[in-house]
C-alpha cells in the first residue's frame, strides 16, 4: 500500500469520525430536548441497564489485561492510558525504554525494575528524537532487553517533523493495521496543535481512549510539566490526562544526578518510590536499590515456590501462614496482593504462578 492509499484510508476513516460526532452531537441534543419535556421513552432501558452493572458480580465483566508493574504496583493496563510526567532531561525516555525492554523480554529483570506481566506486542511512536538518536535508542533497548536483533512483536517509528495530522493519521492507521497490546506516545503533546486549546485537548485523550478501549490495549505516553509549576502537567492536555489516567507517574532530577520516580495520581495502589542514576561502567541508568523493594523481594524469596507450579489463592495463603513465615492472615493477604500487583506472581484466572522473569 502507498503512503498516499494510507493518507487517504485515514482521510476517510477522520470524516466518519467526524460525521459520528455530529451526530452523537444531535442526539446529545434530542435528549436534552427529551429531559426538558419530562419525556423519556428510552429511560427505562438505560435504568435496567446500570441496574445490571451495579448488581452484577464484576467478575462477570472483562477483566482487563495487567501489562506492566513498576515500583511493587501494577501501572498499566488494557484499555487504560499510562503517563509519565517530569521536566525536561530528567529520565522520561530512560524510564519508556526499560518498560519497553521489560515487555519485549519478560525472562529479563529489566535495568529499572519494570516487570510485564505477559509478552506484549509494542507499537512505539517517537516525535521528538532525531533519526540517529531514535537508531540509538533502539539499540539501547535491545541491551536493556538482553536481545539482539529486533523482535516482530515491536514496531517503532520516528515521526518528528511530520504535520499533526499526518502523525494522527499513521498512527491510527499503524494500530488497526498491527493490532498491539501497548502504545507507546512519546510525548502525546506533538500530536495536538495546543496543549492548551480545552476542545482539543479532550478530543485527542478521548480518540486514544476510545482506540485503547475498543481494541484492548494499553497506552504509555509521556509529558512535560509547566516549567516552574511544581508538578503541574503542560495545559489543558495535561489536565484532561490528570483526570482519565489509569497512573501518572512523576519524575524530579536532583543536583546529584538522581532521578526519583512517585505516583502523582493513581487510581490503585500508589508505587514505592523509585531511585535510579545513570551508571558509566554499564553504559545505562540502574536502580538505586529501594529498602522497601528490597524487602518486598526478600518476603518472596521467602515462599520457595515452584517454577511452572500454579496454586490456588487459599494454597498460598496457608503458604504464608505455615513455618517458616507464620505470617498472620491479614498480611498473608496483603503480601499476596502485593505480590501480585508487583509482578512477582501472574494471575492466571483462578491460579497464580511465578512470573518467568523470577525464575532466573
Amino acid at each position: 500500500m502507498t503512503e498516499g492509499q494510507i493518507f487517504s484510508q485515514g482521510k476517510e476513516a477522520i470524516i466518519k469520525a467526524n460525521a459520528k460526532r455530529e451526530s452523537l452531537a444531535s442526539e446529545k441534543e434530542r435528549l436534552i430536548s427529551l429531559y426538558s419535556s419530562n419525556e423519556l421513552p428510552d429511560f427505562e432501558k438505560l435504568e435496567s441497564l446500570c441496574n445490571s452493572l451495579v448488581h452484577t458480580e464484576g467478575s462477570k465483566y472483562p477483566i482487563p489485561k495487567p501489562l506492566i508493574s513498576f515500583g511493587g504496583s501494577l501501572i498499566c493496563r488494557s484499555g487504560e492510558i499510562t503517563n509519565i510526567a517530569g521536566d525536561s532531561k530528567t529520565g522520561k525516555t530512560a524510564l519508556i525504554s526499560s518498560a519497553i525492554a521489560a515487555c519485549i523480554n519478560p525472562k529479563t529483570k529489566s535495568n529499572l525494575g519494570f516487570v510485564a506481566h505477559q509478552e506484549t506486542k509494542i507499537l512505539a511512536f517517537d516525535f521528538e528524537m532525531p533519526k540517529d538518536l531514535f537508531k540509538s535508542n533502539i539499540d539501547k533497548i535491545l541491551k536493556i532487553a538482553n536481545i539482539d536483533t529486533l523482535p516482530n512483536k515491536f514496531k517503532a517509528f520516528p515521526l518528528r517533523g511530520l504535520e499533526i495530522d499526518k502523525k494522527q493519521i499513521l498512527v491510527e492507521y499503524a494500530i488497526k493495521k498491527y493490532q498491539p497490546d501497548l502504545v507507546v506516545l512519546d510525548t502525546i503533546a506533538d500530536l495536538q496543535a495546543g496543549q492548551n486549546e480545552e476542545e482539543g485537548s479532550n478530543a485527542l485523550v478521548e480518540w486514544i481512549m476510545s482506540m485503547a478501549d475498543s481494541l484492548e490495549f494499553g497506552v504509555l505516553t509521556t509529558l512535560h510539566f509547566n516549567p516552574g509549576s511544581q508538578g503541574k502537567t503542560r495545559g489543558h492536555l495535561g489536565s484532561q490526562l490528570e483526570r482519565k489516567v489509569y497512573h501518572q507517574l512523576k519524575i524530579e532530577k536532583d543536583e546529584n544526578g538522581t532521578s526519583k520516580v512517585s505516583s502523582h495520581f493513581n487510581r490503585q495502589s500508589p508505587i514505592e518510590p523509585v531511585h535510579f542514576a545513570f551508571n558509566e561502567q554499564k553504559v545505562m541508568h540502574t536502580l538505586l536499590e529501594d529498602p522497601k523493594i528490597k524487602q518486598l523481594y526478600k518476603e518472596f524469596e521467602q515462599l520457595e515456590l515452584v517454577e511452572g507450579k500454579l496454586y490456588t489463592y487459599n494454597d498460598l495463603v496457608e503458604h504464608m501462614e505455615a513455618e517458616p513465615m507464620k505470617w498472620s492472615n491479614g498480611k498473608a493477604k496483603g503480601r499476596l496482593r502485593k505480590f501480585t500487583e508487583s509482578g512477582l506472581l501472574i494471575k492466571d484466572n483462578l491460579f497464580y504462578k511465578m512470573a518467568e522473569n523470577e525464575c532466573k
